[in-house]
């Protein structure tokens, strides 16, 4: 029985966390990450941009806590 009440607390507790999440979907229009990289002990360093075609971030608390992006190949 303790064994029981032990697993049907923990499938609740998993499930109240899980909801807690927020999901937020992308847009792709506007979802773009410019990146900019140094080399520590030269003068030179590159940069970049990655555009997203889908994906959505995860936000738990206030703060992102995870997600997926797919980004397009240009």
């Amino acid at each position: 029985m303790k064994t029981l009440i032990i697993a049907l607390t923990s499938i609740i507790t998993l499930s109240i966390n899980l909801n807690a999440q927020e999901q937020i979907k992308i847009d792709p229009k506007t979802s773009i990450i410019h990146w900019k990289g140094s080399m520590v002990f030269s003068f030179g360093g590159h940069e970049g941009t990655v555009k997203f075609n889908t994906g959505k971030v995860l936000k738990s608390n206030g703060k992102l806590s995870g997600g997926k992006l797919y980004y397009r190949h240009e």
